[in-house]
């Protein structure tokens, strides 16, 4: 886990080190709850008691450090946020937090110090849970007691695996679809601990091939997987079952493998002390030293980190973790209880308290303070309403839209596309108003407005389908135009800062040629069947992009006494990351068929700007603010020309 947070490439999977986690904390709390049921000294208290001895006071010394550091170095919007994922995480909740952030305008993950401890509250959530589960099962059904945890294993396997494909976030970070990983550890407890030994029998002749399976399921993952693997679902079975096979060949101490004599070696033992203390620091001491730069670590600077995040985690082990577990500190158990208590309910209300103020924004100058606040110009509105249900191919369809300008009558206009449609909402409603014209801004329900080859799922659906529904939207409203804004540029893909000229005059290789050409054969398919429901298209270009959060860029850059005009870049390098895209949108333009031009608003005289006097124009390093959205109004103008054309033409026909 830690090489991958540190970005080593040959660990592009190393995520699945929480996984393995997982397994032997199931193995670990199981095999304590089973001893004490067996014992008749299962107590709730007392199992409570051990887990908030061995969680929670680490976990607070590290809690105030990064306090601290996210008072100096956190911006506003992002020190709001902060608070609230401390809120968060003393209610054993970061997970659910962190699962509702993922999605439109989420923060950098940098921007996130307490991440990490998503895996903590899914631990705690099954701390809280599994004690009951198991008591209850243990004292009405104890002989079928694998059974159960066994039916509870798959399904929660089934639900990952399910979910995974259609709500990978949720999949991710909910309990529900990682219990499993925690159970597979249950299983192997009770396994290990039936009459006889089973478990060992079968080991006790191939303790060296099942350790060596087990090493390579989890150590495959982390050299082959990458972010973009499905995960968790059946890509965490390998890691998953690698821990449970490692544990059954070596429980008991019944072998003596290859691998099992590496683990056991006293560097690894050594790591296994601290290993909680060292996940907890690895995470803040990687990432505010990359927000403060606002720039990725250098190999000298990650390196300096991990050892930092060694050294704390071995002072937390021993001066921390250490004198709590052994009593050395708070021994009784109320006192652990009350201790625990207060210092829940301060961490809680301390993120209270930095959400309330918004993040204390008087830390910072005037000047900074200007363009911090531009990380919330974002639009904001209630959730999209139904507006259309249509049927295509016997499936029924709900298109959701907001209204924009005055309502009443049949829409001028179809604002559609992502979160770059989303971001213009400012200006139409602005412009909407001005002329007495009504639209609809589309809730695209995770789906891109341009039609697929074949069926494509997208949002637990069929996409396609759900873009036929809208085109029998504008046919039944008689929509006259279609305004089309994506952010297509991830597509066409050089960096931001890209000077060089194409010398063969068009993409390097055959693969990426056939990706445009889909892409522009995809746009025209769109593009025909809006002309062909009866209304004229808009395409908006790709807004000039930066390769860094712009609010925390100007933020720092006034600090430092510089000007948003200083931080910006030569229009050069915008023209020819699109120029790719420039080329084909010019050879689809015609008819009925207009392509927005927006380049020069940001971009004039030769020199994109991220922002000027008055605000950022970006929330992030791509989307505009409500502020620069209204600076491109006349780029939509011509649209609303249309509608007051037609209102004249109205009022003289006889």
């Amino acid at each position: 886990v830690l090489l991958y947070h540190a970005g080593f490439s040959f660990c592009s999977g190393g995520f699945v080190g929480v996984d393995v986690f997982f397994v032997i904390s199931g193995f670990l709390i199981t095999g304590i709850l089973l001893d004490d049921l067996e014992a008749g000294l299962f107590s709730l208290k007392n199992f409570y008691e051990h887990r908030l001895r061995r969680i929670l006071p680490p976990l607070f010394v590290m809690s105030a450090v990064v306090a601290a550091l996210a008072w100096l170095y956190l911006l506003p919007f992002d020190f709001k946020n902060y608070g609230r994922s401390l809120a968060a995480m003393a209610a054993f909740w970061a997970n659910i937090f962190f699962w509702k952030q993922s999605g439109y305008f989420d923060a950098a993950s940098f921007a996130k110090p307490l991440l990490h401890t998503w895996s903590l509250s899914v631990e705690e959530q099954f701390y809280i849970l599994f004690p009951l589960f198991l008591r209850f099962l243990y004292g009405r059904a104890k002989a079928r007691l694998p059974l159960f945890l066994l039916l509870s294993f798959f399904l929660s396997l089934l639900v990952s695996a399910v979910q995974v494909e259609y709500q990978p976030d949720m999949a991710f970070y909910w309990l529900h679809a990682r219990a499993w990983e925690l159970l597979a550890g249950s299983l192997t407890a009770v396994w290990s601990r039936r009459a006889g030994h089973p478990a060992l029998r079968l080991t006790g002749r191939f303790p060296s091939a099942f350790a060596f399976l087990g090493l390579a399921a989890m150590l495959a993952p982390i050299c082959l997987y990458e972010e973009t693997t499905p995960f968790p679902g059946l890509a965490a079975l390998p890691p998953t079952l690698g821990a449970v096979l490692i544990i059954l060949a070596h429980h008991g101490g019944a072998s003596s493998s290859l691998a099992g004599r590496i683990l056991a070696s006293a560097p690894f033992a050594g790591l296994g002390k601290i290993s909680y203390s060292l996940y907890l620091w690895h995470w803040p001491l990687l990432v505010m030293p990359r927000y403060a730069a606002d720039a990725p670590l250098s190999a000298g600077q990650t390196a300096a980190a991990l050892a930092a995040a060694f050294i704390l985690a071995w002072l937390s082990w021993r001066f921390v973790e250490n004198p709590v577990r052994r009593r050395e500190i708070f021994r009784s158990r109320r006192a652990v209880f009350i201790a625990a208590a207060a210092g829940l309910v301060v961490l809680a209300a301390a993120g209270r308290v930095v959400r309330t103020a918004d993040g204390f924004p008087g830390r910072l100058p005037p000047a900074a303070r200007l363009y911090a606040a531009a990380a919330e110009d974002s639009y904001r509105s209630a959730p999209a309403a139904p507006y259309f249900d249509g049927s295509v191919d016997g499936v029924g369809y709900t298109v959701k839209a907001w209204p924009v300008g005055p309502q009443g009558g049949p829409p001028f206009f179809l604002l559609w596309g992502d979160s770059h449609a989303r971001m213009w909402r400012a200006a139409f409603d602005r412009l909407a108003e001005e002329n007495q014209v009504g639209g609809l801004a589309l809730d695209p329900s995770g789906c891109w407005p341009l039609f697929e080859d074949g069926a494509e799922a997208g949002g637990g659906w069929n996409c396609n389908g759900f873009r036929r529904a809208v085109m029998e939207l504008i046919r039944k409203n008689k929509v006259k135009n279609v305004v089309i804004a994506i952010r297509y540029t991830h597509i066409f893909g050089r960096p931001v800062l890209d000077d060089g000229k194409r010398p063969d005059g068009g993409p390097a290789t055959a693969a990426r040629r056939r990706e445009l050409e889909g892409f522009a054969r995809r746009l025209q398919d769109t593009f025909e069947a809006i002309a062909a429901a009866g209304a004229e298209v808009w395409f908006v270009e790709s807004v000039p992009e930066f390769e860094t959060n712009v609010v925390n860029m100007l933020s720092r850059a006034a600090l430092k006494g510089r000007s948003a005009a200083e931080m910006g870049y030569g229009r050069i390098y915008y023209e020819n990351r699109n120029s790719e895209a420039a080329e084909m949108l010019d050879g689809l333009a015609g008819g009925p068929v207009r392509i927005l031009k927006v380049g020069g608003i940001i971009c004039p005289d030769g020199w994109c700007a991220p922002g000027d006097a008055g605000s950022s124009f970006y929330l992030d390093d791509n989307h505009l603010t409500n502020y620069a959205a209204e600076l491109f109004r006349p780029v939509f103008a011509p649209l609303f020309q249309r509608a007051c054309e037609r209102k004249e033409d109205s009022l003289t026909q006889p």
